[in-house]
């Protein structure tokens, strides 16, 4: 019987010692659980166009579920033009998203503004899918040895978008011709001529050159000549007589997408992030091609056009640079670059990418090309864009105030070679 006991009592203990040791492990799986409660909460803002917030916004929750291991990561994504996000940063650097999306002539400004982050610890990596150190694209992200950004698209120039509803091939080589059939059917050909990006075409066609010097930034301009082959003021005479058709409208690009909605538009000159859109609008009779000539003293003269890339800036001032620099990372592999692509039309600048079929033989991407032998890098700082701004204000309203053209380019040519501390 007492060996019973013992028994009894051994059993007790044991059993007891089962439901302390079931008890502590129970106590202890809550804090295995819970462990993602110590990860921390990351707040990443980005700017991007309105053609783009969207697809950013997939990126960043792609991005943010592939991390969610490591970090929770919480972010806005605002619309702000690639145009003017350099003037936007500059403004307020510190308080300037984390990311933000900007054409290449703005890179040398907010460079020396101290307001991009040096991408050196993934530079070797970056520039290996673009096309390595020496790659044209390296020419708009690299100073000095140094990356200040990343390639996002490439091709950023502009061409003819037109509908073949109205227009064959041969009838878009003259822009005489498409001003001609636009106003026939009461429709419009739209080109924003108050913008120094698109009024460049006509004078750099004709001879004429913009540039900032290599040495001090400084732009040097041209186009007020008087003993070149033509003279500044032959330039705008043929743009007043263009911009005084029936069938010419001077919109910018939101107003150029909503005439093609509604029907107005039936031709105009824009770039690649608008292509989804006209695609969309036109289907079957979507059709893309090179600027057309425009005549100059009886003379046909091809129209040129600005080229370029745009790109990805990490502000110098975020918390986060590391995290920054993985996110834009992510968001110019092969796979999101052809994703970008499928979206917005533009050429993505990642070569993997840009190599596929599907890519290469867009009606955008097919444009470009045949634009590109009258294409150039565009290498302006800024008083040229507010200085041709006011430019093309007056010839766009037809100069109606008469105003001598010869002054008016004067002090165009003035306010462009201003020397404004970078």
């Amino acid at each position: 019987m007492k060996n019973c006991a013992i028994f009894r009592r051994g059993v007790a203990i044991f059993v007891i010692t089962l439901v302390l040791l079931n008890l502590t492990s129970c106590a202890t799986t809550p804090k295995r659980d819970n462990s993602k409660s110590d990860i921390e909460t990351v707040k990443i803002s980005v700017w991007a166009s309105e053609q783009k917030k969207s697809l950013m916004e997939d990126f960043l929750r792609e991005f943010a579920e592939q991390r969610k291991d490591e970090i929770n990561l919480e972010f806005t994504v605002s619309v702000q033009g690639e145009d003017s996000c350099g003037t936007q940063v500059m403004s307020d650097v510190k308080g300037a998203a984390d990311i933000f999306c900007f054409a290449d002539d703005q890179l040398n400004e907010l460079k020396n503004g101290d307001a991009l982050l040096d991408l050196a610890d993934k530079k070797d990596t970056l520039l290996e899918r673009f096309g390595g150190e020496f790659c044209v694209a390296s020419e708009a992200v690299m100073r000095e040895g140094h990356m200040y950004a990343c390639p996002e698209t490439s091709g950023n120039g502009y061409f003819l978008y037109y509908n073949k509803k109205y227009f064959e091939e041969k009838d878009v080589e003259k822009l005489d011709d498409i001003l001609k059939i636009a106003a026939e059917n009461e429709k419009l050909f739209s080109m924003d001529i108050e913008n120094g990006w698109y009024l460049y075409s006509f004078f750099k066609g004709a001879g004429f050159n913009v540039f900032a010097d290599a040495l001090n930034g400084k732009n040097l301009c041209d186009w007020n000549s008087t003993d070149k082959e033509y003279k500044g003021t032959d330039v705008l005479n043929a743009l007043l007589k263009i911009t005084g058709s029936e069938g010419f409208v001077n919109w910018d690009d939101k107003e150029f997408l909503r005439g093609v909605r509604e029907g107005e538009v039936i031709a105009g000159v824009s770039g690649p992030w608008n292509a989804g859109i006209m695609e969309e609008e036109w289907g079957e009779d979507y059709g893309a091609a090179k600027l057309p000539t425009y005549t100059l003293k009886g003379k046909q003269i091809q129209m040129c056009s600005f080229t370029g890339f745009k790109l990805l800036g990490i502000n110098a001032n975020t918390k986060y640079p590391e995290l920054c620099m993985d996110i834009v990372d992510y968001i110019t592999i092969e796979k999101n670059q052809i994703r970008e692509f499928e979206t917005t039309g533009e050429i993505p600048a990642n070569i993997k990418a840009r190599d596929q079929e599907e890519i290469d033989n867009s009606v955008v991407a097919r444009a470009l090309a045949d634009q590109s032998e009258f294409s150039y890098i565009q290498n302006i700082n800024n008083p040229y864009w507010e200085a041709s701004r006011k430019m093309g204000v007056i010839i766009a309203g037809g100069n109606r105030d008469d105003k001598d053209l010869q002054e008016v380019l004067d002090n165009m040519v003035r306010d462009t070679c201003a020397y404004v501390k970078e």
